[in-house]
């Protein structure tokens, strides 16, 4: 389920050059760079930084999706609604007090 923030998945898979094809309709959103980063597996160890921060890394980001769905729309559709918080819609699950930083990400307190 895409709650209204993910678009459809299409019917079969699409080839690299396809994808990239597809990108190209719509410039200015994202870089080639920036979609090869979001799109191509890219495999980093990410334990010792959970370990470190003394945070677990939690379920996933589509686990929290629906949740989170209201606030990704107004992000990405902000005339069809308020535009949103700064803070993490998610924020009262993250364990400890959160805050948003000046910037407006969410940060532990």
């Amino acid at each position: 389920m895409t709650h209204g923030v993910l678009p459809a998945r299409p019917d079969a898979d699409w080839s690299w050059p396809v994808c990239l094809e597809r990108l190209r309709t719509v410039p200015g959103r994202v870089t080639e760079r920036q979609f090869a980063l979001l799109a191509r597996d890219h495999w980093y160890r990410s334990d010792e930084i959970w370990r470190l921060s003394a945070c677990p890394p939690g379920p996933g980001p589509l686990h929290r999706l629906e949740a989170a769905a209201a606030w990704y729309r107004a992000l990405l559709h902000p005339t069809d609604t308020l535009r949103p918080t700064p803070v993490s819609p998610h924020c009262d699950k993250v364990p400890g007090p959160c805050r948003p930083s000046a910037d407006g990400r969410t940060i532990r307190a």
